[in-house]
């Protein structure tokens, strides 16, 4: 991780992991995954900094990459099972497919956020994030013909937009008694862009 800030107003950050899993297929086990991030403390500068009334005032932004491993162990690899047997004859039968090219569903999110407050009681944040998800990792069923139910995946993308509003405020403080209000909303669509190679 590498931070940055210049004059208590400018600040950078950036982040690179490079991770490992052995549930996917031996062909992708690692991926690469980063983020960078800003924020601009306005409140900070000189057509700002004699203001009484705002107190604080932040834009901030913020794209990154995440990746999900969250399926079952050895989801990407092929098994047999014994105890099948036939005319007196011992026999096995494949209990799952494998897949030597599953790998990680990653998460693209970007954000962009503002801070506001006034006269050190009321508060206000405000963000907007759009996040698209590539390779999900989906369970899927399979003919009963093959001799098994199902198997994972990488058959899609999902997209993840939305905005959340928070405002707090100080109403009444002091040695005896503190008042103080809260509230949040959010609102979220996710959309289905592909799945198996067919776009919206």
């Amino acid at each position: 991780d590498v931070h940055y800030s210049y004059a208590d107003k400018y600040y950078l950050s950036g982040s690179f992991r490079r991770d490992g899993s052995s549930v996917f297929g031996t062909d992708n086990r690692w991926g690469n995954f980063w983020s960078v991030g800003g924020k601009w403390r306005i409140s900070g500068e000189e057509f700002l900094s004699e203001n009484e009334i705002i107190t604080n005032a932040t834009l901030r932004a913020s794209y990154g990459t995440v990746g999900n491993q969250d399926i079952s162990w050895y989801a990407a690899r092929g098994f047999y099972s014994s105890g099948y047997n036939y005319n007196q004859m011992p026999g096995m039968r494949p209990t799952s497919i494998p897949n030597p090219e599953l790998t990680w569903e990653v998460s693209k999110k970007f954000d962009i956020g503002f801070d506001l407050s006034f006269l050190q009681r009321i508060h206000l944040t405000f963000d907007f994030y759009n996040e698209e998800t590539s390779d999900a990792l989906f369970e899927i069923p399979l003919s009963m013909t093959t001799g098994i139910s199902k198997t994972y995946q990488n058959i899609g993308s999902i997209r993840n937009r939305g905005l959340e509003i928070a405002i707090s405020s100080t109403n009444i403080r002091n040695k005896h008694f503190t008042w103080t209000t809260d509230f949040n909303i959010s609102f979220n669509r996710s959309k289905v862009l592909r799945i198996d190679g067919e776009n919206e």
